[in-house]
């Protein structure tokens, strides 16, 4: 719950979302997650004020 005093919500979403990778995740969860990561890559690719400062 620290992250969202550094950063905002759809970080936080995304992070949460990589949870199921700490034990070895089926061939699906593994697809949907790699979905997940390509989006964010995505947002952050099109999204002009996004600055790493988190």
């Amino acid at each position: 719950m620290n992250l969202l005093h550094h950063s905002n919500v759809d970080t936080f979403i995304v992070f949460r979302s990589c949870t199921p990778l700490l034990p070895c995740p089926s061939k699906l969860t593994f697809a949907i997650l790699v979905i997940i990561f390509g989006g964010a890559v995505g947002y952050v690719v099109t999204d002009s004020a996004f600055t790493l400062t988190a």
